[in-house]
């Protein structure tokens, strides 16, 4: 893992953090634990911070979880960076494609629903769309998934 602070005088992009690391939830939960202390030492607002690390959490255990599901290897790519007055998390896997008619949705789970009955995507989409202000997914010709989720600080 490599801590990168490329800022200079007149760019005001910021490279916080940017690395790979195996897709198993341990790994996932030293990446989130990196990133928070990342922003941390950027003095980004603890509001902000929690915020940010909760929708990084749910996005990479999503990978894990779903991307990854057939397969108990494999590596994610995350890359954490400011942006003037955002931060911009990008996440890159090689697993499984996201299904596309899960991208569309962005309403909350009622109350009163079961847990099992949550269905997938149902809850943690919506709660990485409220957490960040903006949120792209796509998948590359060459078979990856990129996630970038845009928090505005």
């Amino acid at each position: 893992m490599r801590m990168l602070d490329v800022s200079n005088g007149f760019d005001m992009n910021v490279i916080l953090l940017d690395f790979e690391f195996d897709s198993d939830f341990i790994s996932v939960r030293e990446a989130v634990i990196s990133a928070r202390d990342a922003l941390i030492h950027r003095q980004i607002g603890c509001e902000h911070v929690t915020k940010i690390e909760l929708a990084v959490a749910e996005a990479l255990n999503n990978v894990v979880e779903h991307a990854y599901k057939e397969t108990c290897n494999g590596m994610i790519c995350m890359k954490v960076e400011q942006s003037g007055k955002s931060i911009i998390v990008s996440v890159m896997d090689h697993g499984l494609p996201f299904p596309s008619d899960k991208l569309s949705v962005n309403e909350p789970v009622h109350a009163g629903v079961a847990l099992s009955d949550i269905p997938e995507g149902g809850f943690g989409w919506y709660f990485i769309r409220t957490m960040a202000e903006n949120v792209n997914h796509r998948r590359s010709k060459d078979g990856i998934n990129h996630l970038q989720m845009e928090f505005r600080v």
